[in-house]
């Protein structure tokens, strides 16, 4: 899957917020970020950009097709998750992003299935 630089500087800007969303920077966000990141082809210096206007981060994703969001969905939710801990901070971050971005709901099975067609290369 490619994304432009702008949609790259979108995605981390957005990421960014899932790991800043509950007042803690985890160790484990940080790992996650960057490791589903460079899985999709980002660099080193897509990691030096500075963060994007959120409003225009989120212009950004909601223009990006059905499986790039599900992308952006799958990155989000598993940030969300890896410290263990769903915080209500983090889950209204992600339900405000889905709605103002018209990301698709999906579940933890819709999730595992990105992953897989990601890897496999089917998206």
């Amino acid at each position: 899957m490619f994304f432009s630089q702008l949609e790259r500087r979108a995605i981390l800007t957005m990421a960014n917020g899932m790991i800043q969303a509950d007042g803690k920077v985890d160790k484990n966000e940080i790992k996650t970020t960057f490791q589903w990141l460079l899985g999709l082809g980002f660099d080193a210096s897509d990691f030096q950009q500075e963060n994007l206007d959120p409003a225009q981060a989120l212009g950004i994703i909601s223009n990006l097709s059905l499986d790039e969001k599900k992308v952006v969905t799958s990155l989000l939710y598993h940030i969300m998750i890896s410290d263990g801990n769903i915080d209500e901070k983090e889950q209204a971050f992600l339900d405000l992003t889905a709605v103002l971005c018209k990301l698709p709901n999906m579940t933890k099975g819709d999730v595992i299935t990105t992953l897989e067609q990601l890897r496999d290369g089917l998206i």
